[in-house]
């Protein structure tokens, strides 16, 4: 079955000026590079063209935004490339930066799981004699990319730092990153079905202080765990935390058309993800209204008492259905805090290795948070 694809007309940062004719000939460049296979061997050559690129843009026009640094310029431009190509060449690009950080980072053990109904990898920081590991805060990660490409050790360098500084914070702490059926190997609700399952034995196993953190479309199957608790009677976490969450799969609008080219994510690459998720083409709008589907159908009483926390970026894609989401939880009394990067793109603070130090501190922020939040309810727990 053929998905709605991004095409060259698709707009990227690298096209949002183009009267120069330096950067008019850059642009029909960029265009005829996003043709090209993801294949590894292209790899390099992307990444010197995004280097030259950024480069002469920012002489002649400056900075997209100004707390963008040139290399963050460069990093969204490669991912740009990157996403939106074949979904099997981004899944292989994945599959090598999660294999050469595991490999390269240090102060982590890394273990996996291969259970009937459970796989994944458990992620813990190396414990020191003074360490002590008996009852730890157990966090339950659900990873993004669209419900068709990512895998549990894509973001393991910004959850190492999450890691080691609850840690220091003086609370031992563990991650279990759930490994989840992808489309369109598998359309909805399997997706849903087998993340609410794991969640269940993961509970069960670890008996108590636990955590549900979810990013893009993580974030919406961590809201659907909310759900799933509360429906079933099942152990509730003690927070959740939200990492620019998918809340709704219905896109369009101006708001889309404004942050295309300055989001990794665009229109054409989020419609495609929510065809491949049911596995059809141009789902119906009861299909895209379905509260499993898009959480923000929910109402609140859904997802029980649980303390929220959501991070987003201004110019990320799905900022505005975000907002708007917030906004009714809020007003219906949500127990939500909220954490705005002002001018930045979609889960960036889980991009360390791209966005540096605007990452690292949306990530001290959720360190931050969680201990804040989940003190008071371990104290009670002793």
């Amino acid at each position: 079955m053929t998905f709605t694809t991004v095409t060259t007309t698709t707009p990227t940062i690298s096209s949002v000026t183009v009267r120069h004719p330096i950067l008019r000939y850059l642009n029909w460049l960029d265009q005829k590079l996003h043709l090209l296979s993801r294949r590894l061997w292209w790899v390099p050559l992307y990444a010197i063209h995004a280097a030259v690129h950024t480069s002469i843009r920012r002489l002649i026009v400056g900075r997209a935004f100004p707390n963008w640094s040139w290399w963050y310029e460069v990093s969204l431009q490669f991912i740009q490339w990157l996403l939106r190509g074949e979904y099997m060449h981004v899944r292989r690009a994945m599959e090598v930066t999660s294999w050469t950080t595991r490999k390269t980072l240090p102060g982590i053990s890394v273990e996996n799981v291969r259970g009937p109904d459970m796989k994944g990898c458990w992620i813990r920081p190396k414990p020191t004699s003074n360490t002590d590991t008996s009852k730890p805060i157990s966090i339950f990660v659900i990873h993004g990319g669209g419900y068709y490409f990512g895998s549990p050790l894509m973001h393991l360098r910004s959850l190492a730092l999450l890691l080691k500084g609850l840690t220091k914070a003086g609370r031992y702490t563990q991650i279990f990153c759930v490994d989840y059926p992808l489309s369109p190997e598998v359309a909805f609700p399997t997706h849903l079905d087998y993340v609410t399952k794991a969640y269940d034995i993961f509970a069960r196993q670890v008996g108590g202080n636990t955590i549900v953190m979810g990013d893009s479309a993580g974030g919406a199957l961590a809201l659907q765990i909310l759900h799933h608790v509360q429906q079933t009677g099942g152990t509730p976490p003690m927070a959740a935390v939200l990492i620019s969450p998918w809340v709704t799969k219905r896109h369009g609008g101006a708001d889309y058309k404004e942050t295309d080219p300055y989001d990794f994510l665009c229109t054409p690459l989020l419609n495609g993800a929510v065809e491949r998720y049911f596995n059809t083409r141009a789902p119906s709008q009861q299909q895209l209204t379905n509260p499993l589907v898009s959480p923000c159908f929910h109402k609140l009483a859904d997802y029980g008492d649980v303390p929220m926390l959501v991070t987003y970026g201004t110019a990320e894609a799905l900022g505005s259905d975000i907002k708007e989401w917030i906004l009714r939880m809020q007003g219906d009394g949500a127990k939500m805090e909220v954490d705005v990067g002002v001018n930045m793109v979609h889960e960036y603070q889980l991009l360390e290795e791209f966005f540096g130090k605007e990452a690292r501190g949306g990530i001290e922020r959720i360190k931050t948070w969680i201990a804040r939040t989940v003190q008071p309810q371990l104290a009670v727990s002793k």
